[in-house]
Parts: C-alpha cells; sequence; structure tokens
C-alpha cells in the first residue's frame, strides 16, 4: 500500500553525512572555479574522453580531473566498503544501458546535469540552470514514481558486489594514466623557470585537477549518492516513504557556494589563469528543456548520474562499467549528429580580438606559450582593443563594440586584461 512519510534510512547521520558530501564537492567546484575559472560538471568533463570535437588544451585537465577521481572512489571504496555495497535498486545491465543512453544524450543535449547545473549553475543564480534542475527533477520523480507504483522497480534491478578485480585495475589505470599525461605536457610545454611558470604550467594544471577530483569524488561517496536508492528515495516518495540525503547533498553545495561563487566572480580574474571560463548563453532553449527531460528520464530509472557511476565505477561495480560506457557512447553520438546538423552554416569567426587580447595582456596559455596568431596580429599592427571590429564575413554583420577593459596585476605578479562587464550564466 502507497504510503507517504520519511524512509527508515533517512536518519540524523545520513543527513550529517549529506550535508558534509555537500560541502566537499562545493569545496572542490569552489577551487576549480578561484583557481582555474572553471565550471565543474561532470557530464562536460567526460568529454576529455567521449568528444573528437574537443581541443588538446582543454582534455588535459579534464584527464587529470577523472582520474583522480577513479584513484580516490577505489581507495574509499577499499577502506569504506559498505559505502559501494551492494543496492537494493542497483539497475540491471539492459537498465543501464538505457539509462546510460538517455542520460549521455540528455546530457549532451542539455548541456549538464546534477553538478554542471545544480552544484554550479544554481549558486551563480543562472536561470537556464534553474528552469534545468527544475525539469530534469520533476520529471525524475514521474518517471520514479510511475516505476514504483506499477510494480516494475524489482524486474528494472539487479543487486551486485563490488568486484576487487575490476577495482584495483581501475586504480592502476588512473595512476598511470595521470603519470604519462604528466610526462606529455610536460614534454610538450616550455620548461619553467619561475614559480609562476610553474602554476601555469599544464603539468601543475593536471596535478591540480587530479585533486580537485579526488575531494569531488570524495564527497559524493562520503554522501551516499553512490548509491542509486539514495537518489530512488527522494525520487519516489511513495512506496517507501522519502529519503532527503539527496535534498541535504544539494543544500549544503548549492548554499555553500551561493556564498564563495558570488566573492569569486567578484574578482577580475581568477588567480592561475587570465580569465573565467563562464558559460554565455542565457537563452531558455528546447534543447536545455529537451536534454533535462531526456536526462531526468535516465536519472529515474536507475538512479544515476555521471559523477556516482564513474566512482561506482572505480569501486568495482560492474553495472556502472555498462552505465559508464553508455553514457560516453551516447554523448558521442549526439555529438557527430550536431556537428553534421551545423556543418553546412557554420560561420568563421574573426580571429582577431582574442589574438589582440592574448597579444595585449602577455596571457600565454597554461602550457606558458603565447599563440602564434597574437604574435601576428601584433606585429602587422592590429588595432585597439576599444576600437569597434567588424567581422570578416558576411560583409553586411553588425559591429561589435568590444568592452572597455583594465588592467590589474594577478597574484603572480601579472598584468591581466578582463573585460568589465555583468558575466552570462
Amino acid at each position: 500500500m502507497a504510503t507517504f512519510g520519511l524512509s527508515e534510512r533517512f536518519t540524523l547521520e545520513s543527513a550529517l553525512f549529506g550535508l558534509f558530501g555537500g560541502l566537499l564537492i562545493a569545496v572542490a567546484a569552489s577551487l576549480n572555479l578561484l583557481l582555474r575559472g572553471r565550471i565543474t560538471g561532470i557530464s562536460g568533463i567526460l568529454t576529455a574522453i567521449s568528444s573528437l570535437q574537443l581541443k588538446h588544451s582543454k582534455r588535459s585537465w579534464r584527464l587529470g580531473f577523472l582520474a583522480g577521481m577513479v584513484a580516490c572512489s577505489a581507495i574509499v571504496a577499499e577502506l569504506v566498503p559498505s559505502l559501494f555495497a551492494a543496492d537494493p535498486v542497483d539497475p540491471s545491465i539492459m537498465t543501464a544501458i538505457i539509462a546510460g543512453v538517455l542520460v549521455g544524450a540528455g546530457t549532451k543535449i542539455g548541456s549538464g546535469c546534477t553538478s554542471g547545473h545544480g552544484v554550479c549553475g544554481l549558486p551563480r543564480l543562472s536561470r537556464r540552470s534553474l528552469v534545468s534542475v527544475c525539469t530534469f527533477v520533476f520529471i525524475g520523480v514521474v518517471t520514479a514514481t510511475t516505476i514504483g507504483s506499477t510494480g516494475v522497480r524489482a524486474a528494472l534491478s539487479a543487486p551486485a558486489e563490488p568486484n576487487p578485480f575490476v577495482r584495483w585495475p581501475a586504480f592502476g589505470v588512473s595512476l598511470v594514466g595521470l603519470l604519462a599525461l604528466l610526462v606529455v605536457t610536460a614534454r610538450g610545454g616550455a620548461r619553467p623557470t619561475s614559480a609562476s611558470d610553474v602554476l601555469e604550467s599544464t603539468s601543475f594544471d593536471v596535478v591540480l585537477s587530479a585533486v580537485l577530483g579526488a575531494l569531488f569524488a570524495g564527497g559524493l561517496a562520503l554522501s551516499g549518492m553512490v548509491q542509486p536508492s539514495r537518489v530512488i528515495g527522494f525520487l519516489d516518495p511513495v512506496e517507501v516513504g522519502w529519503d532527503g540525503t539527496l535534498a541535504c547533498v544539494l543544500a549544503g553545495a548549492v548554499c555553500f557556494n551561493l556564498v564563495v561563487f558570488r566573492a569569486i566572480l567578484k574578482r577580475t580574474s581568477p588567480l592561475l589563469t587570465c580569465e573565467f571560463e563562464l558559460p554565455t548563453s542565457r537563452a531558455i532553449t528546447r534543447e536545455l528543456v529537451g536534454g533535462a527531460l531526456i536526462f531526468g528520464t535516465g536519472w529515474g530509472m536507475s538512479g544515476l548520474c555521471p559523477g556516482p557511476a564513474l566512482c561506482a565505477l572505480a569501486a568495482g561495480k560492474p553495472v556502472a562499467i555498462v552505465f559508464t560506457a553508455a553514457v560516453l557512447g551516447s554523448q558521442l553520438g549526439v555529438e557527430q549528429v550536431q556537428e553534421r546538423m551545423k556543418g553546412a552554416t557554420k560561420i568563421t569567426p574573426n580571429p582577431a580580438p582574442a589574438a589582440l587580447e592574448a597579444a595585449e595582456n602577455g596571457c600565454a596559455g597554461v602550457d606558458g606559450t603565447a599563440s602564434a596568431a597574437a604574435a601576428k596580429w601584433t606585429e602587422a599592427g592590429a588595432p585597439p582593443a576599444t576600437s569597434q571590429v567588424a567581422a570578416q564575413s558576411p560583409p553586411d554583420r553588425k559591429q561589435v563594440q568590444m568592452p572597455a577593459r583594465q588592467l590589474r596585476p594577478t597574484m603572480l605578479g601579472r598584468q591581466t586584461s578582463v573585460q568589465v562587464g555583468a558575466r552570462s550564466g
């Protein structure tokens, strides 16, 4: 018989662990924003594996972050195996495949999941993130409640214990991959000659990302979000009562970031790079809502999303391997479709403003070298940054007024050019 009330699993202890785990997740996201100006969205970070279009400069730190998540999860699973024990609603292999495809497609189309839109978007007061979160939570509730009330949840589930023979190879691969990545990035970049060069190097970026990934994974594991029943208990309160652990995680993460993000974004630049990498679109599009609907359906079916699934994979849960593979394959498929759809109408932007900015600022990439395009525009006598710049094609394109800029020294003692104006989210 359907009942409404609190689940027996939702105790003061689980609530406190949820809040603590949410704080760890928030700290990792805040440090990533403060130091490198980046949004910590796990579905976007997974594009380091699933995307063929991602630039190498954007791939390396993502791989480091994922390696840190895998290594930390394997260690936590060994030390506290109960966190990754067999769960009553662990999805079956077929459920994991279907849900993984939906989650991968939804996060790619809708540009984010619970971490990007929830943990990082809501604290920035992003309307897009608010719409996305409300949409995927709503459809997640509808999906989970429908499955529970019709009695098919048992048919979609197959509880399974973690396999240590999967855990340790995953741990080894993450460490070997991280070391190989450090070797490649060290050889590819300029040799650092000062402390500031070291902090700006790609190798340091990879190490920093691995540490933040480990912190993020630790928060997911300790909060209980790697257990699908915690998520299903939040989305479906009818059968066994409401489990508010996920609400505690989100409350801890969003409230912390709401304060810290606001302070960080008052700065004109992050501590270790030239500018913040924030979303630029503010439009509430069909893709945003449609992607959230697709993601929410897969989330409500399985109780898994990309971050917890990656942690469960590292702990040795076979179903998480299947789910993650389905997410990656789905993301790749959607990317290929998107590229084909926009290929014929793609307009090549004018490289002058970005190249000129890099030349004016002396702002090099994380490998310590300025772009060749910036040097070329400087030698050619490019116009001042405050002038109006017309796009190269087509000829009737409206001229764009470049924003005023101000120079300020960063903590590394270098002049940094920053756009003055409202940030979009």
